[in-house]
């Protein structure tokens, strides 16, 4: 079964169930315009995470009333306490305790529909990332 599937038939996924690389058909528009509904996302558990990048998190059991414990949002800055993350539609930064995180994967590649350029995440979020937070690409200590 694909984690996409999975996502569909079970609302929490453990992302131990995930290979180390793997793809997610999107749902929904919180990244619109970035990301339009229907692309597939594709992450992969071995490259590093850094501020600016998109990721995939997998949330503890009961963050979310709906929708699952699987989210697609940048990363715009990290503290040993916390994470942040951005959607774009509507725009809204949110900050979740590291312990809320089961794991936090790089998205490696998202391919669009047809007939859709791709936007640059850094510089659509650019004004909206922390000035504190790592700008080198470095290992994230959430798994």
């Amino acid at each position: 079964m694909s984690i996409t599937d999975a996502l569909k038939s079970n609302p929490f996924v453990d992302p131990a169930r995930a290979p180390i690389n793997y793809s997610v058909a999107g749902i929904g528009d919180c990244m619109a315009p970035l990301i339009p509904e229907g692309a597939t996302y594709s992450m992969s558990q071995t490259e590093p995470v850094a501020v600016g990048d998109l990721v995939a998190v997998f949330f503890a059991e009961g963050v979310f009333t709906m929708g699952g414990n699987f989210r697609c949002k940048v990363l715009t800055g990290q503290t040993a306490e916390t994470i942040g993350l951005t959607q774009i539609n509507p725009l809204k930064a949110l900050t979740f305790k590291r312990e809320s995180i089961l794991a936090m994967h790089r998205v490696v590649a998202v391919h669009f529909p047809l007939h859709r350029t791709p936007i640059d995440p850094r510089a659509l979020l650019a004004p909206h990332l922390r000035p504190s937070s790592p700008v080198k690409r470095t290992a994230s200590t959430c798994s």
